[in-house]
């Protein structure tokens, strides 16, 4: 039995001595692509190569939809007018796909304010999914003309997600 015993802690021993620590540029997004609209020209940032998740299950479609939003006036708040125009943006896309690697879309129109819609996880949609959770994180977070807020269970595709909308392209987490 102690043999035994000794040989479990041994692995574990063994398992812990390998982690390694990921580099500190690990979560850092880059731009995957960028389009010209009557808006501004639209940014998309994300991980190439990043794994998409979808789950489409009767369950999810009952449960995700709600766009719960909470709102963060402490900071990364965007300014109104640019999200306002992100959002019509992306309405205009339609139907146009995102890549599944892309992890949010950014308008900057003079290249010092910028108003991004972001998403927790990688996952294909179409990129007016983005308007409905948008839309409520931008008439519901509106701090003296700044936006930034979060939605959660909200449905992209065929995946639930949070969906974030501030002014900065990273940073949205369950």
């Amino acid at each position: 039995m102690a043999f035994r015993s000794t040989i479990i802690l041994t692995a574990l021993a063994a398992s812990f001595a390998s982690v390694q620590a990921a580099p500190a540029n690990a979560t850092a997004f880059v731009v995957l692509d960028s389009k010209n609209t009557t808006f501004g020209t639209l940014t998309y940032y994300g991980r190439p190569g990043a794994a998409v998740e979808s789950v489409d299950a009767p369950a999810l479609h009952r449960r995700c939809g709600a766009n719960a939003i909470n709102c963060d006036f402490g900071s990364n708040l965007a300014p109104a007018g640019v999200c306002d125009s992100l959002i019509s943006a992306m309405q205009a896309a339609g139907s146009n796909g995102i890549p599944g690697s892309t992890r949010s879309v950014c308008l900057d129109p003079d290249n010092q304010t910028r108003c991004c819609a972001s998403w927790s996880h990688p996952a294909s949609f179409q990129e007016q999914n983005l308007v409905p959770a948008a839309r409520s994180v931008r008439n519901s977070c509106n701090s003296n003309g700044g936006i930034s807020g979060t939605s959660h269970d909200t449905l992209l595709g065929s995946t639930c997600l949070t969906q974030c909308l501030s002014n900065r392209p990273d940073g949205c987490a369950d």
